[in-house]
């Protein structure tokens, strides 16, 4: 248990005090344990709500270098605060923790008792602990906080309110290889709950689980994605109008979960395509290649910039997917570091490179294909505004003007140019959230008949 809690400091710290990722501290560190992940996330969550606690409760702040003892001090107020722990195994086990700064044992029994002493004298026993100390919007960084009440004036609320909860776990169904029918019946057969979705080939699992523990996973008979990544295949390929073979082209491949969906959806259409993606992270190319692998799927895949065309062999594309580097403010629930780490500056930096990638990837498409924009942003500067000026800069310089198609999905709501999927469409809480999908953006282009090459 201590070592749980130690490695859940350690994390929170590189995210906090080292600008890192926790897929980066799982990387280069050690893996999470179900408890660690458990901490570290709500820790990551709620940073602004029990910083702010734990600070009234010093006698003097704590100095930059003794930075790993108010993880420590998090890692023990979150446990009282949302889990399921005696107090006395939280404290107890959190001060157990510290072991080359003996001095700040005393203090951190001393702080989280006061924390724990709180607790009991707010908490409304017949509802148990309070989930929070401060509203949603509070937990957030407060530019971010301003974009998406002055983007998503509705669903602002509910935005910041589903992000600080868990995602769910939803599966995608590889259709050749298995009947989604079919393989439903092996999850019945498995008393593993979950519940449909408008996709035949999702399902939202009630309890998410281990891959490992998901019947055929290893044998390519499923993969997880979110419901809302999972839209992109049946948006780039809507129906088989076309009898001739395909060639697409997903430009940010990794790690493969829509250029795969892509491939089973054509074969569900019953049309032959050929896939090349190219992935510019060679470790992200190297998980696209053990996806492949896995499900039984054949793709090129090369490591290359698809901001560059030195990679290109000159052979238009039917389709193109582009899934643009962005700052994945519609999946902070699954990433809660995400609101840590992200900088105003780093929206244009991504707006930058999604422009490149646009006006690059453009010319390789055939007259008459389709490019398929995505991010997993919920902001406009990374979304409509990019379609706005792509579109804009290729009528002024003469070129014909790309088509806008117009989307429809059946949850979410239209932008300017393109659809916008929410963790939740409740103008507030407390209602039901809609947790199907992360936040995700589509815009879809076609290059007219009459195009110049």
């Amino acid at each position: 248990m201590n070592s749980d809690r130690a490695t859940a400091a350690q994390a929170v710290l590189a995210v906090t005090q080292h600008d890192r990722t926790i897929d980066w501290f799982e990387r280069s560190r050690t893996p999470l344990t179900p408890l660690a992940r458990e901490i570290s996330y709500g820790v990551l969550r709620y940073l602004p709500g029990l910083t702010q606690e734990i600070e009234t409760l010093l006698q003097s702040p704590l100095r930059n270098k003794d930075r790993d003892i108010m993880c420590i001090l998090l890692v023990g107020a979150y446990q009282l605060h949302f889990m399921r722990i005696p107090t006395h195994a939280a404290i107890n086990e959190t001060v157990a923790v510290v072991k080359k700064k003996p001095w700040a044992k005393g203090l951190i029994n001393a702080v989280l008792r006061r924390i724990a002493r709180q607790i009991e004298n707010q908490a409304d026993q017949s509802l148990g602990r309070p989930v929070a100390h401060l509203p949603a919007g509070e937990q957030f960084p407060p530019w971010l906080v301003t974009q998406i009440r002055a983007q998503h004036p509705v669903q602002a609320d509910a935005f910041l309110f589903a992000s600080l909860q868990r995602a769910p776990m939803t599966l995608r169904i590889n259709t050749s290889q298995v009947d989604p029918d079919a393989y439903q019946r092996v999850l019945d057969k498995a008393a593993i709950g979950y519940r449909r979705t408008p996709l035949p080939e999702s399902l939202i699992l009630n309890q998410p689980r281990p891959v490992d523990e998901l019947p055929g996973f290893s044998e390519g008979l499923v993969s997880v994605q979110d419901l809302g990544a999972q839209y992109a295949a049946h948006l780039l390929f809507p129906d088989a109008a076309s009898p001739q073979p395909w060639l697409t082209l997903d430009a940010c491949a990794g790690p493969g979960g829509k250029l795969f969906h892509g491939i089973e959806r054509i074969q569900q259409l019953g049309v032959k395509g050929i896939f090349r993606a190219i992935e510019v992270d060679p470790r992200r190319a190297q998980l696209t290649v053990q996806s492949k692998d896995r499900l039984g799927h054949k793709a090129n895949i090369t490591i290359a910039d698809a901001a560059t065309s030195d990679w290109w062999d000159g052979q238009r594309f039917s389709h193109i997917l582009i899934d643009a580097p962005c700052s994945g403010t519609g999946t902070i629930r699954r990433h809660p570091d995400i609101k840590v780490l992200l900088k105003p500056e780093d929206i244009a930096r991504h707006n930058e490179k999604q422009t490149m990638l646009l006006n690059n990837l453009w010319s390789m498409l055939q007259p008459g294909g389709t490019l398929l924009y995505c991010t997993c942003s919920i902001l406009d500067q990374e979304n409509d505004e990019v379609i706005e000026r792509f579109v804009t800069n290729q009528e002024t310089e003469r070129n014909a003007r790309p088509l806008i198609d117009s989307i429809t999905l059946p949850m979410g709501h239209a932008r300017r140019h393109g659809w916008q999927l929410m963790p939740t469409d409740i103008a507030s809480p407390p209602g039901p959230i809609d947790e199907r999908t992360d936040g995700f953006y589509f815009a879809r282009l076609r290059r007219p008949e009459a195009a110049k090459r």
